[in-house]
């Protein structure tokens, strides 16, 4: 969290908004995001996609996001997906980041 906190020039309140996830998460922004993540995120926003039916398309649609933003995380052209675009995506589905996130891949990628 020190990290963090020097890093993004917050105070502790501020910082109380992120958890482990969001800790883990801005470590990946700075350092800049590892093919495995890059392809984790792809892999569960298709699995969630697929368990809800939906196209990836129709995600992007719900999700404020172009087809084409979408279509570059799950083809990996996007190597470093963005948090708010994640969030988006996020709020597409229904589900919160930490849900996202919440997937044992994710535990295991570098």
């Amino acid at each position: 969290m020190i990290i963090a906190k020097k890093i993004l020039n917050v105070n502790d309140v501020s910082l109380m908004f992120f958890d482990f996830i969001w800790y883990n998460f801005i470590y990946i922004i700075i350092g800049g995001v590892d093919v495995n993540i890059a392809e984790c995120c792809a892999k569960r926003i298709l699995y969630l996609c697929k368990e809800r039916n939906i196209t990836v398309n129709r995600l992007a649609g719900i999700s404020g996001l172009t087809q084409s933003t979408v279509d570059s995380i799950i083809n990996g052209k996007s190597k470093n997906p963005g948090i708010i675009t994640l969030k988006k995506i996020c709020q597409g589905l229904n589900i919160s980041l930490s849900e996202f996130f919440n997937d044992p891949s994710f535990e295991d990628s570098e």
